[in-house]
């Protein structure tokens, strides 16, 4: 579509028809101030008791050729540390950048718990997307020693025929993640 409002309203109605739940066009800087997405058009699902109905499902943009759904956070590795090791572990963590080489590497060394437990976040997203036939990613966003752990979907190549199956097919998939990573 080549006008972005025309799309976010949209793939707002047909979002808000699958799960059921309204999800409002709105500004990302007001809700993600500190986000690295930049993206056309921007939803969420505002209304926190409907959005806890949906964790796997908590807002939706376009950014390049795509258009990404993701989960709420699923985990937070500041928060992961702290339940497993202690809080002078998740201090000592918390200087690192977590895309560095270094505190992969110290995760991995010092919190294998942690690590493991990251690594089947992944496996889920990588098994899910495989069974699906829809790509999931686990998404890692924050800032230094505290980064929030999500499922995002990636779609592409959108028209308006397949616009509804894809979204159904891509939210089936971040439920069925999103289950399997909070019930254990």
């Amino acid at each position: 579509m080549s006008n972005p409002m025309i799309e976010a309203k949209k793939i707002q109605d047909v979002i808000s028809r699958i799960i059921g739940v309204q999800f409002e066009i709105t500004n990302i800087e007001e809700n993600r101030p500190n986000s690295l997405i930049h993206p056309l058009w921007y939803m969420s699902c505002l209304e926190i008791t409907q959005a806890s109905k949906i964790p796997y499902v908590n807002s939706l943009w376009r950014e390049g050729g795509e258009i990404w759904v993701e989960s709420l956070t699923i985990d937070n590795s500041s928060q992961l540390i702290e339940l497993t090791y202690g809080e002078e572990a998740a201090a000592r963590s918390s200087d690192l950048g977590f895309e560095s080489e270094e505190f992969q590497l110290e995760l991995h060394r010092d919190y294998p718990i942690v690590f493991q437990k990251i690594q089947r976040y992944k496996s889920i997203a990588n098994q899910v997307s495989e069974r699906r036939k829809v790509q999931l990613e686990l998404k890692k966003e924050g800032a230094e020693g505290i980064v929030d752990f999500t499922f995002v979907a990636k779609i592409m190549d959108t028209d308006d025929k397949s616009l509804e199956n894809k979204l159904r097919a891509n939210v089936e998939a971040l439920k069925e993640a999103y289950q399997q990573a909070t019930l254990s």
